[in-house]
């Protein structure tokens, strides 16, 4: 989940702002990791379903924001995603502008599930459950992600601030 998470984050970064490891990067770790920290309460079986499905959301929001980058040169903000109903009326303009760069995100989902698939068929699961220390895991994995999420927050700048603030609630 984690390493799909991250090159996937480097790649958006990549192809949207050509900075693979930025300020931002620091932030996507930083969440990436406390949303995966989440995951060591659910029995080793089960943190499949979590992580893929934080995967799927994580991908969605990548190929969202990689076409909107392509006609904006900016990213998509919630009140413009309650718009996508009128996207019917010109999609011809919308594919003829689609690069496959834009989906190459879909392949994180594809790679775990496939890598489950195969631990799943091992006794990976099994072995993990009987030796995996839950509270320790959370914690040290809650405590990096808090590093990371102060570190880029403590090194914003006012400007950084109301750039995520004006980005996030932009309205068209």
């Amino acid at each position: 989940y984690f390493i799909l998470a991250i090159i996937g984050t480097i790649v958006f970064q990549e192809v949207t702002i050509n900075k693979g490891i930025s300020k931002p990067f620091f932030v996507d770790f930083g969440l990436i990791l406390l949303i995966g920290s989440f995951g060591y309460f659910i029995k080793p079986k089960n943190q499949f379903k979590y992580l893929f499905t934080w995967l799927i959301i994580f991908t969605l929001m990548e190929v969202v924001n990689s076409v909107y980058n392509t006609f904006y040169d900016s990213f998509a903000s919630f009140a413009e995603l309650s718009t996508l109903s009128q996207t019917k009326t010109v999609t011809d303009a919308v594919t003829s502008k689609l690069r496959i760069i834009d989906f190459i995100y879909v392949l994180q989902p594809i790679v775990f599930y496939r890598l489950h698939h195969s631990l799943k068929m091992s006794s990976y699961y099994n072995i993990l459950g009987k030796i995996e220390k839950t509270k320790t895991l959370f914690v040290s994995t809650l405590i990096a992600s808090l590093v990371f999420l102060g570190y880029a927050f403590s090194t914003a700048s006012g400007t950084d601030f109301s750039r995520l603030s004006t980005q996030w609630n932009k309205n068209y």
